[in-house]
């Protein structure tokens, strides 16, 4: 019958083998059902629903062995199965350290594991912020999240399997048109930097490096396509990240620009004042309520101080296997604040960051 896996971005096959995906209904999931859309799909649905003509989900759940299946269902995954994207992870810092690890490490060892059983190739994504201690300001401490996502990464290696690694930075919405079906860590960060309730905490060279989930979908993909290839690939902007204040002014000018109504420049602070005076003095006193909005806010301002570059595998992957360059980083948020104005304006709900009377300062 040939290789199965030849049949990989042509649709399934007579015996219905597919690629097996986790996570579907995420940011970066929704992006690659798009890009999968010519491809048969198996997504594991744990709660929200996976849509799509092509898309077959199964109930699960990745923490539990054979990820929640019976062991009759795990086989029948496992004959259907001719290539594994995991994909699913949390990502929420409020959560406690031990949900994280749950997820992202023991999840990654229970899909190896149908991997294994499948002889299929994995294309796991990762994020460029697990090694964060190499190239973010040293303010900042390692989160639950970022030390999970290694000890995935590592379980990976240690399989024995076909695969591959990608590591995004953070992840914003379509070049273009900026959507996505949740809003991520820098809309959140940016909303309380422009209502004045955070200063921006920086150092003075520092960028902050993002990418659109649709070239993070496009990248692995092409990836998918190619099974033979293995490696660890960096999907990030690298060099062309954006400054900090170059980011913060775009937001800033554009958000004025689509509400016409005032949005004042927020305060730039140096990174050692938060860490060395508001979390230990300042965040204790705040309502609890509150405590956890800036305790997450804390946690996130790390991504907004890379001050040695992230590595960048986009050029090499453009040859290797066709995936697209890297867009106009500038462009793509502007798209980004376009579409936010529209999903807010459109459910009739005030546009974060923006007052008739301007912003005031917590």
């Amino acid at each position: 019958m040939g290789d199965p896996r030849s049949h990989l971005g042509r649709g399934m096959d007579s015996s219905g083998r597919t690629i097996f995906l986790t996570g579907g209904s995420g940011v970066v999931g929704e992006a690659l059902l798009e890009a999968f859309s010519g491809v048969g799909v198996t997504c594991l649905m744990h709660q929200k629903p996976v849509p799509g003509s092509n898309v077959r989900t199964i109930r699960g759940d990745i923490t539990r062995p054979w990820l929640g299946l019976s062991p009759r269902a795990f086989e029948d995954l496992a004959r259907r199965t001719d290539y594994v994207v995991h994909s699913a992870a949390m990502t929420n810092f409020s959560r406690p350290a031990s949900v994280h690890r749950a997820i992202n490490r023991e999840g990654t060892k229970h899909v190896l594991d149908l991997a294994a059983r499948a002889g299929a190739p994995v294309c796991h994504i990762s994020t460029a912020f697990a090694y964060s201690d190499q190239h973010v300001s040293a303010h900042y401490r390692t989160h639950a999240y970022e030390r999970s996502k290694l000890e995935a990464e590592q379980l990976v290696r240690d399989s024995g399997l076909s695969c591959v690694i990608v590591r995004p930075s953070i992840v914003v919405g379509d070049s273009s048109d900026g959507s996505m079906s949740s809003f991520q860590g820098l809309h959140f960060l940016m909303d309380l930097f422009v209502r004045g309730m955070l200063p921006v905490p920086a150092a003075s060279a520092a960028v902050v490096d993002f990418v659109p989930r649709d070239l993070v979908a496009a990248v692995v993909a092409a990836l998918a396509k190619r099974p033979e290839i293995t490696g660890e690939y960096w999907i990030t902007a690298g060099e062309h990240a954006l400054p900090v204040e170059r980011v913060v002014t775009l937001w800033i000018e554009h958000l004025r620009r689509l509400t016409g109504r005032v949005v004042k420049q927020p305060r730039f602070v140096d990174p050692d004042i938060i860490e060395r005076l508001f979390r230990p003095a300042l965040l204790p006193a705040l309502p609890p309520e509150t405590q956890g909005l800036m305790s997450r806010a804390l946690d996130l301002v790390k991504y907004f101080n890379i001050t040695r570059p992230f590595p960048s595998s986009l050029g090499h992957l453009a040859s290797l296997v066709g995936s697209p360059p890297l867009p106009d980083l500038e462009l793509t948020l502007i798209r980004n604040v376009e579409f936010l104005v529209r999903h807010f304006t459109s459910s009739q709900m005030s546009v974060p960051g923006s007052s008739r009377t301007g912003s005031q300062r917590a």
